[in-house]
């Protein structure tokens, strides 16, 4: 049950490597119905939706048509 700061270290690595730090975004979604087993629907399609909408606003703000999802 972490959050997109777990990501921290590695986004470190990224900008050592060349990537600009305006490049990289987290994504936090909501997992807490994974504690109860089984997702219900409703709850993967808002997670679906919250990240569809989070990479949209990053193609608006960026004006790039392909980016790269990094998940663990």
């Amino acid at each position: 049950m972490g959050g997109g700061d777990n990501f921290e270290l590695q986004a470190q690595r990224f900008m050592s490597n060349g990537y600009c730090s305006s490049a990289i975004r987290a994504f936090d979604y909501d997992a807490t119905y994974l504690a109860f087993g089984n997702p219900p629907e409703s709850d993967v399609d808002a997670n679906q939706a919250a990240l569809d909408a989070a990479v949209d606003q990053y193609r608006t703000d960026t004006g790039v048509d392909t980016i790269d999802l990094v998940g663990h």
